[in-house]
């Protein structure tokens, strides 16, 4: 995983303050059951370390299991943009005080 700028693509607006995630998970591992712990570990190291007010990722729209997952874990849609014929959207998870332990 990366954070911070390393998270953006040009052309996404990231003008909100928060720690961008960037991540994936290796090929084979797709469709196993694994995303959700996976994410959810970097999202623990994220708030644990850098103690950010939200979390924003940016997904590729046609990747539709992970925009699926990263709904289910708490993240909305903010904005879409397109980066070299991809669409794409940025999504916002706001961090409360109690998950920032």
């Amino acid at each position: 995983a990366s954070f911070g700028a390393d998270g953006q693509l040009p052309g996404g607006d990231y003008a909100v303050p928060a720690l961008d995630i960037g991540l994936g998970l290796h090929p084979d591992r797709v469709g196993q059951g694994h995303g959700g712990a996976f994410v959810s570990a970097i999202m623990d190291f994220a708030i644990n370390t850098f103690a950010p007010q939200a979390l924003r990722l940016t997904v590729a729209v046609f990747n539709q299991r992970a925009l699926r997952l990263y709904q289910d874990l708490g993240f909305e849609g903010t904005t879409r943009f397109f980066h070299h014929q991809t669409e794409y959207l940025v999504m916002m998870k706001p961090i409360t005080p109690r998950q920032a332990r």
